[in-house]
């Protein structure tokens, strides 16, 4: 499992997510808004880099909540994720 937490896109994001069962990567907008966070366009933008097998968005913006368009899976409270040993 990797997690971003608080970080700007980088290139070491793609290369620890690579074989990762879960990449939980933070998303706090559409749009960039702060340098010291992830936006979904950077996320796209990137995509075909990552090597994960299932990536969730977590530290949503209310932009990234309430998108249409945002096609990768989003956290939600309560949300329970069973990893295999």
């Amino acid at each position: 499992m990797l997690f971003s937490g608080d970080s700007a896109w980088t290139d070491e994001l793609a290369r620890k997510s690579r074989g990762t069962d879960l990449f939980l990567c933070e998303c706090c907008s559409i749009e960039p808004e702060a340098p010291v966070h992830i936006c979904y366009r950077e996320i796209v933008a990137h995509r075909a880099e990552l090597g994960c097998k299932r990536m969730l968005l977590t530290h949503l913006g209310d932009d990234v909540r309430a998108s249409g368009e945002v096609e990768i899976e989003r956290a939600h409270d309560g949300l329970v994720i069973e990893l295999a040993r």
